[in-house]
């Protein structure tokens, strides 16, 4: 699985308040498209007014999941190895 070298984890807990660090979204997407070649593919937003980005590289070799705040930070959510899409299920429309 491919390592998040920009993103640092922490677990937060009442002891040790300490909080997952989230970079500014333009130096995520940067170090997106110039180490992984992964760009946005789907973006939605969150009922909290935060926007849900998936980014991926050519062919879903690679792939991000980040969740970005209303003050422009980008939070890791998860990341790996070949995103396939879903063919639609028959009868539903999409």
């Amino acid at each position: 699985m491919k390592p998040l070298l920009i993103f640092v984890l922490f677990l937060v807990t009442p002891a040790t308040a300490q909080v997952t660090p989230c970079p500014d979204r333009y130096d995520v997407v940067k170090e997106l498209a110039d180490n992984w070649q992964e760009h946005a593919i789907v973006i939605g937003l969150s009922n909290t007014g935060q926007v849900m980005e998936i980014f991926a590289s050519p062919g879903g070799k690679t792939w991000t999941v980040i969740m970005v705040t209303t003050d422009g930070r980008a939070c890791p959510l998860a990341a790996g190895e070949l995103l396939q899409p879903v063919p639609p299920k028959k009868g539903t429309g999409s």
